[in-house]
């Protein structure tokens, strides 16, 4: 197996300025579904660490262990902003083929209609 660090930032996550960028109702997409006939889901492993946290904010995810004092570097299950951040990134490199994908934090559905 593999270790995953559980890390508690509810301090950071107080004094955060959030990122208002909307998470959509499951409902919304599930209606965009409608009449689609196949189907190809994603969840996007790791998606949260495919984007960097600016180097000048990374001090604020530090933490230390008997190994040594450590700073994120890419963002983490836990922040903030990070369903927001991933999302918009996501979406954004989706964008003409939107139509046909839905994406919900680090899920992603792609549908069509057609043969």
């Amino acid at each position: 197996g593999t270790f995953r660090l559980c890390m508690n930032y509810c301090a950071l996550n107080r004094i955060t300025l959030k990122d208002r960028y909307p998470i959509p109702y499951i409902d919304v997409l599930l209606d965009r579904l409608h009449g689609a006939k196949y189907f190809t889901k994603l969840d996007l492993a790791s998606g949260y660490h495919q984007l960097r946290i600016h180097e000048d904010d990374r001090h604020k995810t530090a933490f230390v262990t008997p190994d040594g004092f450590y700073e994120w570097k890419k963002i983490l299950f836990g922040l903030a902003n990070a369903p927001a951040a991933f999302m918009r990134k996501t979406n954004k490199i989706l964008g003409p083929h939107s139509q046909h994908a839905v994406v919900y934090l680090d899920d992603l559905l792609i549908f069509s209609g057609s043969d």
